[in-house]
């Protein structure tokens, strides 16, 4: 079973993505509202992905990711999803982690899911 962490300070949004993954893909699903506690969770278990919303407040999902790949909390194979609501994405953003997905909000939940399948390999 995927393991997967869902990172955003907007409740309702992580509620219904944690509905959908576990419903559609049979995932199992934690939720963190912001990057601190996020951090600490990846200490504490080994996620196959993480899906991070971009601008949270105090630490945002690039400093998140940056501190799991430093941390080495994560797997070498796990997958990272970046989701922003407030810009777009740049090509220099992008290139800052190469390894990483980028979807725009609003979020196609159809292209998430086609996505995680496709590196997960369910």
């Amino acid at each position: 079973m995927i393991n997967i962490l869902v990172v955003d300070d907007e409740i309702e949004l992580c509620e219904l993505m944690e509905d959908i993954l576990v419903t559609e893909l049979n995932c199992q699903v934690k939720v963190a509202h912001n990057g601190e506690d996020a951090l600490a969770m990846t200490e504490a278990e080994k996620f196959d992905l993480i899906i991070t919303d971009f601008k949270m407040p105090s630490m945002n999902g690039g400093e998140l990711i940056e501190a799991v790949k430093k941390s080495g909390n994560v797997s070498a194979q796990a997958t990272i999803f970046l989701i922003s609501g407030h810009h777009a994405i740049s090509e220099t953003e992008s290139s800052s982690f190469p390894d990483v997905y980028y979807f725009n909000k609003p979020l196609s939940i159809e292209k998430m899911i086609k996505k995680i399948e496709e590196v997960t390999n369910l």
